[in-house]
């Protein structure tokens, strides 16, 4: 999935609904970049932050690839885990 706002980023790789099937960054080219392609993501599928969801939980789970895990909270109290592979901008100025 391509987006307009950050032309370049796109998201590959799976659901985002486990480790395994995590969302790929791919061409952020930094680490700040894939941090606002998670948040544009977020926003994207489930609204904005603060209005219609809540960041609840965020960590860096290391491994074979660094994947940041994030647990949201929607308006209705549910929440949803979210993983995110940032292997390729992770620790890139």
């Amino acid at each position: 999935m391509n987006h307009n706002d950050k032309p370049g980023i796109i998201f590959a790789g799976g659901s985002g609904e486990s480790r395994e099937e995590a969302i790929v960054i791919k061409n952020a080219g930094n680490y700040r970049a894939g941090m606002e392609a998670k948040y544009l993501y977020l926003q994207q599928r489930f609204g904005e932050k603060g209005v219609h969801w809540k960041l609840f939980m965020h960590a860096l789970l290391k491994g074979e690839r660094r994947i940041d895990w994030m647990v949201i909270t929607l308006n209705d109290g549910t929440t949803k885990s979210i993983y995110f592979d940032i292997s390729e901008s992770f620790g890139k100025g």
